[in-house]
């Protein structure tokens, strides 16, 4: 008899099961449809490992992290453990959520040991649904218990062992603090590290017991549901996890999106290792800043501003302004050339874009004045602006004149200086760029007299101006064999 049993669309998973009088061994049975394609599954396939500490100390804490695998291709669902020490059963229960097909659910429990020394067995049973239909499998192992003062190692103990949250995008960051705890012997010492982007964990490392503080940044949550895996690591230790799930109330926040990332000075495509470098793009930052001076730190740049960090190759860089549409960074001293990642976190979301590093990327830096686009130059030690005279109010000005000595400001020129200065640091004092520069103004070569770093990321170059044609004049720059970059602005010379 044929029976139409139903319509549908798009995916949908199919239970055949038996009713009434028993069936017949084998029982054939016919499956059609319409349209489409039938495929048969194999069904849910649950595992599950615990990394069981080498020892514990009778009747204090450990923590025990267990996973559970799901190898088959059909999803488990409202999957949960059960976990016995010896004859006491029901020590702890461990939710692991929905396993989809492929998946993997990371748990963690803090418990006390045994209060008697010995070796005790545990035991971890863990049941899902699949289909209406249970599905069960265990994991079990011996736990060496060993009486107060006789542990010959330490022992990691984490509380709480998950953390549990309710947001919405647009909350401030939350915060909440773990515990760490040795009841061993011995030196702890503990490296933690986050496997999400919006979860933070400070400090990320530390000797014996300790507090750390977990951050989560909801306006990076992309899920109603999010899971997170904090890993604590100690040398000769399984790792053990705190497991942090997140649920979103509402829609996630608005996307970012990086437009452009460009040379800081010229606006070009490239950067160079240390130089400035400007990311445009659309709700980038919750405010409108430059750094304080209080938050450079012992000559270290800040590498976050109210929230906002930036990561190029993965390294991160000096925040120096933020605003909405732009930020201003100092790019990390990573020497190696190529596309790579650059990367926005703020407490509203994350944007990702590629930009161009090259070894060396000048740029020379220039100013809005008088309805003009000039070039950031000085006369040589002097607050004398090079422009027309009267041109800036509040300032003094005057053109230049051939064989005047000035100072240009460029970005870019490479990190081969003397003394070598790492990037996101304050120079203790000039460093001279020890690489051939080349400058033209007006077309005409210019005597370059000294080239060094003097802020950071910020290059002066000091030259004597050639006998170049009267009135605004372009400024060209090469450093080693790169192309002639021109400026964007222009220099007054006057006779």
């Amino acid at each position: 008899m044929e029976r139409v049993l139903g319509n549908a669309s798009g995916s949908v998973l199919v239970k055949v099961t038996h009713a009434g009088n028993a069936c017949r061994n084998p029982e054939p049975f016919a499956l059609a449809i319409s349209q489409g394609t039938l495929v048969r599954l194999s069904g849910a396939s649950l595992g599950v490992a615990c990394a069981a500490p080498p020892q514990v100390v009778a009747g204090q804490p450990f923590t025990l992290t267990c996973t559970v695998r799901n190898a088959g291709d059909v999803g488990a669902v409202r999957v949960n453990g059960s976990l016995q020490l010896g004859a006491q059963s029901g020590v702890a229960q461990m939710g692991f959520g929905d396993v989809g097909a492929g998946g993997v659910s990371v748990r963690s429990v803090t418990v006390n040991a045994p209060g008697g020394a010995g070796t005790v067995t545990w035991r971890l049973e863990v049941s899902g649904t699949v289909l209406d239909d249970a599905v069960t499998v265990a994991a079990s192992g011996n736990l060496n218990v060993v009486a107060a003062g006789s542990a010959t190692g330490p022992v990691l103990a984490l509380t709480p062992a998950q953390i549990y949250l309710q947001v919405r995008a647009t909350d401030a960051p939350v915060s909440r603090t773990i515990r760490i705890a040795n009841s061993g012997t011995g030196a702890l010492n503990w490296t933690a590290s986050s496997n999400q982007a919006w979860l933070e964990v400070r400090p990320a490392s530390g000797v014996g017991a300790a507090e750390v503080t977990v951050t989560v940044q909801p306006g990076l949550l992309p899920l109603p549901l999010n899971s997170g895996q904090l890993t604590f690591s100690v040398p000769g230790l399984p790792s053990q996890s705190v497991t942090v799930l997140v649920e979103l109330i509402g829609a996630p926040a608005p996307v970012q999106v990086i437009i452009g990332v460009v040379n800081g000075a010229s606006f070009a495509e490239g950067f160079s290792p240390g130089s400035w470098v400007t990311i445009r793009g659309q709700r980038l930052a919750p405010t409108t800043r430059t750094w304080r001076p209080d938050e450079i730190v012992e000559g270290r740049l800040p590498v976050e501003l109210d929230g906002v960090r930036v990561n190029i190759g993965g390294r991160p860089a000096a925040v120096y302004y933020i605003s909405p549409e732009q930020l201003n960074v100092q790019a990390p001293d990573e020497e190696l050339e190529g596309p790579v990642q650059v990367e926005v976190i703020t407490p509203q979301g994350r944007a990702l874009a590629t930009a161009e590093r090259r070894s060396v990327a000048p740029g020379i830096f220039v100013y809005q004045a008088a309805g003009r686009t000039l070039v950031a130059a000085l006369h040589a030690n002097s607050p004398v602006l090079v422009a027309p005279v009267g041109s800036i109010p509040g300032y003094e000005t005057r053109p230049a004149r051939p064989g005047d000595v000035i100072q240009l400001y460029a970005t870019g020129l490479g990190l081969n200086t003397n003394p070598r200065v790492a990037s996101g640091r304050v120079p203790e004092g000039p460093a001279e760029l020890l690489d051939v520069v080349n400058v033209w103004v007006g077309g005409q070569p210019a005597r370059v007299l000294w080239k060094g770093l003097v802020s950071p990321g910020l290059y002066q170059i000091n030259l004597e101006v050639p006998v170049a044609p009267e009135g605004d004049q372009p400024v060209e720059l090469q450093v080693r064999n790169s192309p002639r970059v021109r400026s964007l602005g222009v220099l007054t010379i006057s006779r």
